[in-house]
């Protein structure tokens, strides 16, 4: 079901998107750590004093959250994560400037063979389909390509960047649709 390197590559390329939302991931083979010895394990930032995002009113989210909802569906889309649910939504210190925010955690299961998640479909926090997109988040996905996402091999296969490619012009065209009235 997880992947470990998972919550490394989706921690870059939700960076590359221009989306710091989901906390700092860095990646590490056999390590020991308090005298226990570990293959492959990720390390992520720990929001200190973090709530789930679910008992935050959105008024209260310091940012525009349908922006933020649709960001994290598109990232949840091209990276096809099953297990994005109300309690993968934490509320807490940004570590960049200390202002309380939406982040995203467990990224474990993206690319997970099988999987099928679509834009067109709800997700925990969004009621209806999702019709605002951030245009920074639409030019990053533009810029997207097989050269910046090969960086990842090995954690990731060159066909699984085939597929994220697909997904991103999937995605690029659902939004233009949208904002076409198609």
């Amino acid at each position: 079901w997880n992947r470990v390197p998972m919550e490394y590559v989706s921690y870059e390329i939700a960076r590359m998107l221009g989306m710091d939302i989901i906390p700092p991931v860095a990646y590490r083979k056999n390590l020991t750590l308090s005298g226990h010895f570990f293959h492959e394990g990720s390390m992520q930032y720990f929001v200190q004093g973090a709530t789930l995002l679910k008992e935050i009113e959105k008024s209260n989210w310091n940012l525009d959250a349908d922006l933020f909802i649709s960001n994290a569906r598109v990232l949840d889309v091209l990276l096809q994560n099953p297990d994005r649910h109300a309690g993968n939504f934490i509320y807490g210190s940004h570590w960049v400037d200390g202002v309380s925010r939406p982040l995203l955690i467990d990224q474990a299961a993206n690319l997970r063979k099988g999987t099928n998640m679509r834009l067109s479909t709800k997700g925990p926090f969004n009621e209806d389909i999702i019709t605002e997109f951030d245009p920074q988040t639409i030019q990053k996905l533009k810029e997207l390509n097989q050269k910046k996402l090969s960086q990842f091999i090995p954690f990731i296969t060159p066909e699984e960047i085939t597929q994220i490619l697909d997904r991103r012009d999937g995605i690029l065209k659902f939004i233009d649709n949208r904002s076409s009235g198609k």
